[in-house]
């Protein structure tokens, strides 16, 4: 398992790499800049907006009351010193 995350992270990197030359080498700094303010209004979006909306839709959803336990329930058949 832990090779192959190494793998599949080592392609990420690589093919990061790749896309950075073939977007730095092919685009004039018009593009280039166009480029960096859609990221920049991207984040914007997402910190300011969704996460606002993110934050009254759960303000807003009723709250239920649980008897259960959210977790998962370990329980034995057998007493432990029965062996």
């Amino acid at each position: 398992m832990r090779a192959g995350r190494i793998a599949l992270s080592a392609v990420g990197v690589a093919l990061l790499l790749w896309g950075a030359w073939l977007m730095l080498s092919a685009q004039d700094f018009a593009q280039l800049f166009s480029v960096a303010v859609w990221l920049l209004a991207v984040v914007v979006v997402h910190d300011g907006l969704l996460t606002v909306v993110s934050a009254v839709r759960h303000r807003l959803r009723p709250r239920t009351a649980t008897t259960a336990p959210r977790g998962p329930a370990v329980t034995r058949d057998t007493d432990p010193a029965d062996g």
